[in-house]
């Protein structure tokens, strides 16, 4: 869905700080994923490319780059328990890719100077927040109503008349 992302500060660094999201994890804009507030603080190790060590579960966790992917980062934050995470996502972020069927927490990437203003104030209450209309509900799922109707089909006098030369189409069947 269209809208764009941010780290809402509360307390601290007050502001809001525009954010992209990666294309793994729990998406803020579908209808279904809470958006995190919590307590937000450094990750450690700072890099997240080890288990952490003292992380507060619950909180948002904020991630140094290092020498790991952004998806082990992410599923070292949730290993802890913490509710999202926020990396350094470089001068000019792009959307975070990665390929993970178990990160369900959320992740956002901030610019550098964004991050390191947030970095040197915290911990602090933030919100990661989608700033867009939530996705429809949309799936693949067979409904009752759909199913009933195409059942209605194959059960009408028009396709029970089985090897006729008319295929049923002309047959009055008896009831």
């Amino acid at each position: 869905p269209q809208g764009g992302y941010e780290v809402q500060v509360s307390t601290g660094p007050v502001g809001n700080y525009g954010a992209v999201r990666a294309n793994f994890g729990a998406f803020l804009g579908d209808i279904f994923v809470t958006q995190p507030t919590a307590q937000t603080v450094l990750a450690s190790p700072a890099n997240a490319c080890a288990p952490l060590v003292g992380f507060p579960a619950g909180s948002i966790a904020l991630v140094d780059s290092g020498s790991c992917n952004t998806t082990v980062k992410a599923q070292n934050v949730q290993n802890a328990g913490g509710a999202g995470i926020i990396v350094n996502a470089g001068n000019n972020p792009q959307t975070l890719t990665g390929i993970s069927l178990t990160v369900n927490i959320p992740v956002l990437g901030l610019a550098t100077a964004s991050y390191n203003t947030l970095r040197a104030a915290q911990p602090f209450t933030s919100k990661m927040a989608f700033l867009g209309t939530p996705a429809p509900l949309r799936d693949g799922d067979f409904g009752a109503q759909g199913i009933t109707h195409e059942y209605g089909h194959a059960i009408s006098k028009r396709l029970t008349a089985g090897r006729a030369p008319d295929l049923g189409r002309n047959t009055v069947m008896s009831s």
